[in-house]
């Protein structure tokens, strides 16, 4: 087991500094890098989605996440990095929490946070292309996005270049026992108020967050807010955050979001006359 962690870790390394590197050349265009790193990608998540899968077995699940927990703890007490780590927990837990909700239902327990994720690098994406941020905050943002996509599976089927695989995660409904109309509802409904308590939560780290950090990350809640505002008009779920309870802070990111949600679908308006003009 321990040596299992240990080469989940090294590999998750390679795949931080790969997914770096292809997020840039998306920002940029740059397609030519992207799909050559694609299947040296690709290499490394098959083996890493070899590994979790058999971490994440029930008989030893308990047990490796209080190994990866420690290991986690003792990095933080040295006042070192852990991302890392706190990916491989994350993906161990996404793993073990599927395989225990495919057994009572044919819905995996992390398709709508899959389908976020990927709504959130779509409009990451255009908002970089869109915007003239400066270096250090366009990759403090990054550093943001990157510490959520690690963890999507959806996305490292994207990265890997596996798109229907990719889009076929993102898709709760899989037949016979999956959640109803009114089922997936309450589960956006609860994504909303989760966002709303996390942006609550985040107000509290103005001063002991670097002023870049803290800007970076306020506008990844925007992205998220706007992610989120786009699936559930895309789904027909009406759900205003207005008719919950926010801080004043969550109020200026909710209309902050809104902007970047109004500006993000009327370029994909335009996007869509030109295709139909061609």
């Amino acid at each position: 087991m321990e040596n299992k962690i240990k080469k989940s870790v090294s590999l998750l390394k390679k795949e931080r500094v790969l997914i770096t590197k292809m997020i840039e050349a998306d920002e940029r265009e740059d397609s030519y890098l992207f799909y050559s790193l694609q299947p040296i990608y690709k290499k490394f998540s098959v083996e890493v989605d070899k590994l979790i899968n058999e971490l994440s077995e029930e008989d030893i699940y308990d047990e490796v996440v209080e190994s990866i927990t420690m290991k986690i703890d003792e990095v933080v007490n040295k006042q070192e990095r852990a991302d890392d780590l706190i990916t491989l927990l994350g993906l161990v837990n996404t793993f073990y929490l599927n395989k225990m909700s495919q057994k009572v239902t044919n819905f995996d327990s992390d398709a709508t946070s899959n389908e976020l994720n990927m709504q959130v690098y779509d409009i990451y994406v255009w908002l970089v292309k869109n915007s003239n941020f400066s270096k250090d905050y366009n990759d403090s943002l990054r550093t943001d996005l990157i510490n959520k996509v690690v963890n999507s599976r959806s996305m490292r089927k994207y990265f890997a270049g596996d798109y229907e695989e990719a889009m076929e995660i993102t898709n709760p409904i899989k037949g016979e026992g999956s959640l109803d109309v009114n089922q997936m509802g309450m589960i956006f409904a609860s994504m909303m108020l989760s966002q709303i308590a996390l942006s609550d939560r985040f107000e509290m780290f103005e001063g002991e967050l670097d002023d870049l950090s803290y800007a970076s990350r306020k506008k990844m809640l925007e992205i998220e807010f706007a992610a989120l505002s786009t699936l559930l008009t895309k789904k027909g779920y009406l759900i205003p955050p207005n008719t919950m309870d926010y801080s004043d802070f969550t109020e200026q990111v909710i209309r902050d979001a809104s902007k970047l949600y109004n500006e993000y679908h009327e370029k994909k308006k335009k996007e869509q006359i030109k295709i139909l003009i061609k």
